[in-house]
């Protein structure tokens, strides 16, 4: 009597299940993995524009300072802690057409304004240009646009130093003349820090 030996050809339904279940979990994952890859990747980049922009901001501010010829005039307000107004810092320059020369150099004098405020829904300050065609006796009917520099940041503060009384202070209360030295810290939202210090060439003095 002989026995027939019977040959299996191609795979059962269950070894199909298993090897498709394998090839979702492997796809999954490697996705998953590029994922987190691209995220992480968004994230570097990210932080790399945002400290090129903060650099760009310290040698803007650098330049414009140094670069003050003598007779421009540095005006800096600073409300009281009491004061209702959403004004943090504001520093006027006038008689110097390249300050914050983010475009050209202007072809006439211009007053330029640095301000840092508080934000209007109270979440950090922001801080922004803005440039008029005007000096302190005239002014033309054309108005530049508000530039905004930093719409979220966390804090700004600026301190001056006085070479008479050899001492860093808070406000700067003296028109006639400027600070040697001006000391800026900025926090902005990501927690990245700016401190820096900005020296100035004395200017003509005035009564």
């Amino acid at each position: 009597m002989t026995s027939k030996r019977q040959t299996r050809s191609g795979f059962t339904l269950l070894e199909v299940m298993l090897a498709t279940g394998m090839t979702v979990l492997l796809v999954g994952a490697m996705f998953g993995l590029l994922q987190a890859m691209l995220s992480a990747s968004t994230v570097v980049a990210d932080w790399q524009r945002n400290a090129d922009r903060i650099q760009a901001w310290d040698n803007l501010f650098r330049h414009t300072l140094q670069g003050l010829e003598s007779r421009a005039r540095l005006v800096i307000t600073r409300p009281g802690a009491t004061s209702s107004s959403q004004l943090i810092y504001r520093i006027e320059i006038y008689n110097s057409p390249q300050s914050f020369a983010l475009q050209p150099k202007f072809s006439t004098d211009v007053r330029v304004m640095l301000e840092c405020r508080t934000r209007d829904d109270g979440n950090g300050v922001l801080l922004q240009l803005d440039y008029n065609e005007e000096t302190e006796t005239a002014a033309t009917q054309e108005e530049l646009p508000v530039v905004v520099l930093f719409d979220q940041l966390k804090s700004f503060e600026l301190r001056f130093y006085d070479s008479r009384t050899q001492q860093w202070e808070e406000e700067w209360n003296s028109p006639s003349r400027r600070p040697n030295l001006i000391e800026m810290t900025m926090e902005d939202a990501k927690g990245e820090i700016l401190k820096s210090v900005y020296w100035i060439p004395p200017g003509e003095t005035t009564s």
